[in-house]
């Protein structure tokens, strides 16, 4: 059985409050400073931490406003672009108008000149006609019969050069 004998129950005593202040003295002093450098290392690094994240979480703000102006400046890139293709646009439809109408005016003006050209050629053979009914009319006895006949030819043979006009 175990015997306790207050003698050894003293040393036993005494040993551990001495191995206790040697242990505070020597041990804990350094433990307690490892653990705090520790424990600052931790609080320094959860701040560092937090100073990336907020670093991050500006970044990313500064990121997405780029993001959106980059997107206005497109945006008003392709609206100035549309400005002007419809711009162009109208030019080419008011250049093209222009042509159109100068191409028009001119073939006014040819069927113009053409018409005063038909109408010179129809007003030649007119008086062809009117000097050679005169030619016939001297060269035949005169008389109400014959000028009657005559000027039925004379109006046929005209008839048929204003018909050719009106074709």
């Amino acid at each position: 059985m175990l015997s306790l004998d207050p003698f050894n129950l003293v040393c036993i005593i005494v040993n551990l409050i001495v191995l206790y202040i040697l242990m505070k003295k020597f041990v804990f002093g350094r433990v307690l400073n490892v653990i705090e450098s520790r424990q600052q290392m931790i609080n320094e690094e959860k701040a560092g931490a937090k100073a990336v994240r907020e670093e991050a979480d500006r970044l990313k703000k500064e990121y997405e406003e780029n993001l959106r102006q980059a997107d206005e400046t497109s945006n008003r890139i392709v609206q100035d672009a549309k400005i002007r293709a419809q711009g162009e646009y109208s030019r080419i439809m008011e250049r093209a108008a222009a042509d159109a109408e100068a191409m028009k005016a001119s073939a006014q003006k040819s069927i113009a000149q053409e018409r005063e050209k038909t109408m010179d050629e129809l007003h030649g053979q007119i008086m062809d006609l009117a000097v050679e009914a005169a030619g016939k009319i001297m060269s035949e006895k005169a008389g109400p019969e014959n000028d009657s006949i005559l000027y039925d030819a004379f109006i046929k043979e005209a008839g048929d050069v204003d018909g050719a006009k009106d074709e």
